[in-house]
């Protein structure tokens, strides 16, 4: 996947999510590129994050309650579970069964330029499609962008902070993102819902890197994602 593909203006609005054409003024020709899936984890799109978690356990059928908790949670804190796209999600089971779908088919057949591609914006971010960008991450397949003169929000650790995510969820699932390498995350061991009486994700992470400190902190000063490889 190294080419460049330039698509016209209706084939990009029918690979785009529709609302976005609301929000964008497309040109008449717009180049799409191959972007690496690890290219997709980015400080501003924390939602991604709790995405994440929720494939990963999926796809390796362990710790897939307390990542369907996370998850969850945060949409319930995010959208309160309505997407206002015009898609009809607007129920937690919506959002699940939608999601299922795209790792399953991500992890069979890989990202389908055909079907979507991923907008990304001037600070080279994620505008939309954090469903399908996490499902590229947990599978490690690369995927196909489009740079758009937009830029989406910035929806970081201290966005979902201010919205009332509970900081043991933004420290646990930001921490269970950086030790993804081995693939695999430990939601089934020591990192778990803060009830559990576990170490904490804050000495997870510590002891990990401990002269990086709170990995919380790394994602919300919008350091190089570079640092969570």
């Amino acid at each position: 996947m190294n080419a460049v593909v330039t698509l016209g203006r209706e084939a990009l609005i029918r690979r785009l999510n529709p609302h976005l054409a609301t929000l964008v003024s497309f040109e008449e020709v717009t180049r799409m590129r191959p972007i690496h899936w690890q290219e997709l984890l980015t400080p501003r799109r924390f939602d991604v994050v709790a995405k994440l978690v929720y494939a990963r356990a999926r796809l390796q059928g362990r710790g897939k309650d307390w990542a369907t908790e996370a998850y969850r949670e945060h949409l319930r804190v995010w959208s309160g579970f309505v997407e206002r796209d015009g898609s009809g999600k607007d129920t937690f089971d919506k959002f699940q069964d939608a999601f299922d779908t795209v790792i399953d088919t991500i992890a069979s057949r890989g990202f389908d330029a055909a079907v979507s591609v991923l907008p990304i914006g001037l600070s080279g971010g994620l505008i939309d499609g954090s469903h399908r960008a996490a499902a590229c991450i947990a599978t490690q397949q690369d995927a196909w962008a489009v740079d758009l003169a937009h830029d989406g929000g910035d929806y970081s650790a201290e966005h979902f902070r201010t919205m009332g995510l509970s900081e043991d969820y933004l420290d646990a699932m930001a921490v269970a993102c950086a030790q993804r390498h081995p693939p695999g995350l430990p939601v089934s061991g020591r990192i778990k819902t803060p009830h559990s009486g576990r170490e904490s994700a804050e000495r997870v992470w510590r002891s990990c890197i401990p002269q990086t400190g709170s990995l919380l902190r790394l994602w919300t000063s919008k350091s190089d994602s570079a640092a969570l490889s």
